[in-house]
């Protein structure tokens, strides 16, 4: 299975994503700040990544779609939580982490 995952801080929960997901694989991160460490630690693994205002959401379900992205893990924040309800109309699958 193909996992997009949305970061805005450090990055550890979003490696450990990386590293435990053993028969899927994260195609792609999306972070919302400039200097976000997980952006560092998705250049460190090899993971496309960009920058993306929480705001824009449809350019965060563009992002997905285009990586083929069926799953979209997202450490619950409350910027987040609209988000959720705009992939949820797409027929995304969705799983907090």
């Amino acid at each position: 299975m193909r996992l997009g995952v949305m970061c805005s801080g450090n990055g550890t929960n979003f490696e450990n994503i990386v590293r435990t997901c053993r028969e899927d694989e994260v195609v792609v991160m999306v972070h919302n700040k400039k200097k976000c460490g997980a952006a560092k630690r998705a250049e460190k693994l090899g993971i496309p990544h960009t920058q993306i205002s929480s705001k824009s959401e449809d350019t965060i379900i563009q992002i997905m779609c285009i990586f083929g992205i069926k799953n979209v893990y997202l450490k619950c924040l409350r910027t987040h939580l609209q988000i959720l309800q705009t992939v949820q109309e797409e027929e995304f699958y969705l799983e907090k982490v």
